[in-house]
């Protein structure tokens, strides 16, 4: 396994999330990182930030652009396994206002995608988040979950 320095892809992400208004957690599961390490890479671990990264986690952020991750929003998938997520969330004591505005989407829009037979890969992909971040959400604001 070869590392590389991972300032230089803290910076591209950060970058990719700044100009595309896409949050780093739906930017990570795009790109094929876990939101582990983009939480890392972004936030440091342990108070500290991590030097370096896999050469392959580096590639598959390198892979994100501002273009593509804009798109997350107007591109569209099944909504069924988004709508199973949502009802994992709901068993765990979040709720439709929490998740809304964890998807910094309007509580109407956010109700209305979940009940169509389509949803944006970026709702899918912020669900999928919050399913994995769930026990650091509670209180906390998903720039830092």
């Amino acid at each position: 396994m070869q590392w590389v320095q991972a300032a230089p892809f803290r910076a591209h992400l950060e970058a990719v999330a700044f100009e595309s208004k896409i949050p780093w957690p739906a930017l990570a599961l795009a790109a094929g990182v876990s939101t582990e390490l983009a939480r890392h890479l972004l936030f440091g671990r342990n108070g500290r930030p991590i030097s370096k990264i896999t050469s392959q986690c580096g590639i598959r952020l390198l892979g994100l652009n501002t273009a593509t991750a804009k798109g997350l929003r107007n591109s569209y998938v099944p909504s069924q396994p988004t709508q199973n997520r949502v009802k994992q969330l709901l068993s765990q004591e979040a709720s439709i206002p929490q998740l809304a505005a964890w998807c910094e989407l309007p509580l109407a829009e956010f109700t209305a995608m979940l009940e169509a037979p389509r949803c944006s890969r970026y709702l899918e992909l912020m669900i999928k988040a919050a399913c994995l971040l769930r026990p650091q959400l509670v209180g906390v604001t998903r720039r830092a979950a």
